[in-house]
């Protein structure tokens, strides 16, 4: 077990319903031990120190003086097994020595504690333990499966989970563009989840179809039923998607028992039920699923899972060259499969800026077009602002642009064009996505 392991305060939270704890402070001062305990598990009588919860407890005395108190550092351990199994290990390194009485441990000495280190140092490496489990987590969160032909997928690890729901009636809309790969939402859903034993992914067409799939099923079968469109050859009528919206919750499977996640994929053609459901203006259970550009972490992590673009300089100038969009990291993986070359590869994605006509497409494909007002906004933006920029500042300056006394509809433009990936975000600050800005700004 590390030293990380160790872990300063009696929080009840963690990674693990019950956490096991014991207190930083107990490993530099001499004349203590660990025991463990459980609730409901009496310890001998008139115990000072009697459990309040699972965990592990010094039983070094009260200090008679005031002593230094450090800010307490709160992480998650394993089971008691687990830290039983680290504090033997001690043992093993000579730190630690057992208790004659078989119930906890001890320091051996005081020369125990110069190699431990000091109290502070041992708090900079809880913290920084704590501050890579969380960026762990993050990686794993917003990671991306890869599609049979090595394509990473549009959704990240978060968003399928959602998509694909727990044993419950659920409704999700996914609001993406071609530019972040919405087309690929419904191909990626029955890729991973359809040959899963117990998962059914019925065909959906016709609404009727649809409206049958929403009372339809088997108890304890997973069901997820898609309603795409994205990709039919038609054009859909906006009211069509709301119905669908409407129907997904007023329809719900006669069986008891059964349940089934409904999963609409939707454009910015669809533009009328986006501002429903991100302004909140009309009740519904029904909740967006918003497409994302890769950050650099899960671009970077798909690149060597496929094992290209190697070198950490390449792999700086894919992020910058694509902005993270899923269709110019597609386009690099297409290339990258025809070419074999990286470095030529990264030479053609930067010809996009400087190809009027690529880059009208690619700005086209992101949907900033979608509406006269969404353009007219991202062109305040630009106008307005040459540095990072806050949420409220980017609101009146859309609505100084499209003249219009109601704050809520450029605060709904800005909503949308976030939603769109055309923002960058940092904490508070925002700013326009440099691969698309250089795109547009000829045309301005």
């Amino acid at each position: 077990m590390a030293l990380a392991d160790v872990v300063q305060g009696d929080s009840d939270q963690g990674l693990f319903e019950n956490g096991s704890r014991i207190t930083v402070d107990d490993a530099f001062e001499g004349g203590g031990v660990w025991r463990s305990h459980h609730p409901g598990a009496a310890e001998t009588p008139g115990d000072p120190l009697a459990p309040a919860g699972r965990g592990w407890t010094s039983t070094r005395p009260a200090p008679s003086e005031p002593e230094e108190e450090l800010d307490p550092v709160d992480l998650p351990l394993a089971d008691d097994a687990s830290l039983g199994t680290g504090f033997s290990e001690m043992v093993g390194l000579g730190i630690l020595a057992p208790n004659h009485d078989g119930l906890g441990w001890h320091l051996r000495g005081p020369k125990a504690l110069r190699m431990i280190g000091t109290s502070h140092e041992v708090e900079a490496r809880l913290l920084r333990a704590e501050h890579d489990c969380e960026l762990q987590e993050s990686i794993v969160q917003e990671g991306r499966l890869e599609l049979p032909d090595g394509r990473p997928a549009p959704l990240t690890n978060t968003q399928l989970d959602d998509l694909l729901g727990e044993r419950s009636n659920r409704t999700r809309v996914v609001f993406g563009t071609s530019a972040t790969g919405v087309k690929d939402v419904a191909h990626t859903l029955r890729t991973i989840a359809g040959p899963i034993d117990g998962w059914t992914l019925p065909p959906v067409g016709r609404p009727s179809v649809y409206k049958q799939e929403l009372v339809g099923g088997r108890p304890r079968e997973r069901r997820v039923v898609i309603s795409d469109f994205v990709n039919y050859r038609d054009s859909v009528r906006p009211e069509a998607c709301r119905d669908a919206v409407d129907q997904a919750e007023a329809l719900l499977p006669a069986t008891p028992g059964v349940t089934r996640a409904v999963v609409l994929v939707t454009d910015p053609t669809q533009l009328a039920l986006w501002h429903a459901l991100l302004t909140g203006t009309e009740p519904t259970s029904a909740a967006p699923v918003v497409l994302r550009r890769h950050d650099r972490r899960s671009l970077r992590g798909w690149a060597q899972r496929v094992n290209m673009f190697h070198t950490e300089d390449r792999l700086d100038r894919l992020q910058d060259l694509t902005g993270g969009w899923p269709l110019l990291v597609d386009r690099a993986h297409s290339l990258h499969g025809e070419l074999g070359d990286p470095d030529e590869v990264l030479r053609r994605l930067a010809g996009l800026r400087t190809d009027r006509a690529e880059a009208r497409t690619f700005a086209e494909a992101t949907g900033e077009y979608a509406d006269p007002l969404l353009a007219a906004g991202y062109r305040a933006l630009d106008d307005e602002f040459n540095s990072p920029f806050d949420l409220e500042g980017a609101v009146t300056a859309v609505a100084l642009k499209i003249e219009d006394e109601d704050e809520d509809e450029a605060r709904w433009i800005v909503n949308c064009l976030d939603t769109l990936q055309v923002l960058d975000s940092d904490n508070t600050q925002l700013r326009l996505e440099p691969v698309l800005h250089q795109c547009v700004v000829p045309s301005l």
